[in-house]
Formats: structure tokens, C-alpha cells, sequence
């Protein structure tokens, strides 16, 4: 994952990253026998890491407080190719991330995540 130009806000940074949505993912699978889509709260959960390992990057540890206004607009498929990507409003120990999984031009999934830095 790579951090993108084009913040609107000084504070911000965007980062953006890709994947192929398995046809062996077991959740695919099991999600709508006959017509496999990939769950929503996968989506998140992909999202999600794809945070965690960013902030790993700076040797952050960082938990998950809220989810914000999570819209799922279209399925995603075995075989199709998503882009996840996140622009992240740092305040103090608080971050929040602002997502949209995409496909080509389509909106998959978008939303906020909240998230706090760990003290160790």
C-alpha cells in the first residue's frame, strides 16, 4: 500500500491498496449458496487491516472505537478486483479514517472508521 497525493486537508494522508476477491475465500462460499458474494463485514475487516498495517508501518498499535456510516451499495464476486482506499485525519492519540472500496469506477462500500492509538 502507498501513500497517495491529493489530500484536500494538511492533516490528512491517503493511503491506497488492491485485491482480487478469492473464489477459495471460505466466507465467499458459504455467503448465498448458488450466488457467493463477499459480506460486508468482511469488506470492513479488509479495510480494517489494511489500517492496522499502516499504522504497524510506524510502529503504532491501534485499536478500533467506532464504525460511521458504513454504506454497502453493490456485491462483490469471487473474481472481482477491489481497491480499498483510506484517507486518515490524525488528533492526538485519535484517528479517524475515511474509506471507499471500489471496483473500476463503482462504489462498492464506503464509510468512517475511528480508531485510538495504544499506549504501551
Amino acid at each position: 500500500m502507498a501513500i497517495a497525493d491529493g489530500c484536500e486537508d494538511s492533516r490528512a494522508q491517503q493511503y491506497r491498496g488492491a485485491c482480487i476477491c478469492a473464489r477459495f475465500f471460505s466466507v465467499v462460499s458459504g455467503h448465498f449458496p448458488g450466488e457467493p458474494i463477499l459480506p460486508g463485514m468482511a469488506l470492513v475487516h479488509v479495510v480494517w487491516q489494511a489500517i492496522v498495517r499502516e499504522a504497524g508501518k510506524r510502529a503504532e498499535e491501534i485499536t478500533l472505537t467506532k464504525l460511521k456510516r458504513v454504506r454497502f451499495t453493490q456485491p462483490v464476486r469471487p473474481g472481482d478486483h477491489i481497491a480499498v482506499l483510506i484517507t486518515v485525519i490524525e488528533e492526538g492519540s485519535e484517528s479517524t479514517y475515511s474509506f471507499k472500496v471500489v471496483s473500476g469506477e463503482n462504489v462498492i462500500c464506503s464509510g468512517g472508521i475511528a480508531a485510538k492509538k495504544i499506549n504501551k
